[in-house]
């Protein structure tokens, strides 16, 4: 019997720039995270998010910018047996020209990740990888983007689940009334991007837009 599979998934998925991305994987019953960014270190590329997939869950020998499948193998789990939801943020920031105007932007975006994944460390999330930056984020960036990961990732099956939704709430109270006095920000996308790899596959996005503000 033939097995079919189906895609359907945001356009706004294949925009170039600097993106921030969580996929939240399971794998034989256990969950873990993985945060990512788009904006190559050591050229001025910054690739869409659904670009990296393909990329990302690549476990060839001499595969290269797999950094996700290495991670799944370390924990002995086998990409096509896993289930996979990314939710990804941005473009932040618009892709640039030269190396040298890309720098800052990488690195703005590459604090935002790091310390992305130390908060949902916190929160009692198992995120895969490590993540070190040599600066610290942008406040109102990273409370905007916050508030993309609170309504769109579930909270860990986690002892201190309770606190975790606390947490979040006291967030959401605080955002609603920093915002009364804010001025109207630049609105970008964050969509979410999910997808299966057992039968039956479902890929789908959804793209509300949020509002980021570039410094």
């Amino acid at each position: 019997m033939l097995q079919s599979y189906s895609m359907n998934f945001d356009g706004a998925l294949l925009k170039r720039g600097f993106w921030l991305y969580v996929w939240d994987i399971i794998s034989e019953g256990s969950r873990h995270l993985y945060v990512g960014r788009t904006g190559d270190s050591s050229s001025p590329h910054a690739s869409s998010p659904f670009a990296r997939i393909g990329r990302h869950l690549d476990h060839r020998p001499n595969a290269k910018d797999n950094a996700l499948a290495r991670q799944l193998a370390l924990i002995s789990a086998e990409p096509d047996s896993c289930s996979f939801q990314m939710v990804a943020i941005g473009p932040i920031y618009p892709e640039q020209a030269t190396f040298a105007e890309h720098v800052p932007y990488r690195d703005r975006v590459g604090a935002l990740e790091a310390r992305l994944a130390e908060t949902l460390r916190s929160w009692g999330y198992s995120v895969l990888g490590s993540h070190s930056s040599s600066i610290a984020p942008d406040p109102e960036l990273f409370r905007q983007v916050m508030d993309v990961i609170d309504r769109k990732l579930a909270p860990p099956h986690h002892p201190d689940h309770s606190g975790v939704v606390a947490r979040r709430i006291q967030r959401r109270q605080a955002a609603q009334f920093s915002r009364v006095s804010d001025p109207p920000p630049n609105s970008r996308q964050a969509a979410k991007f999910r997808f299966g790899l057992r039968p039956p596959l479902h890929f789908a996005a959804q793209a509300p837009i949020e509002h980021l503000t570039e410094t």
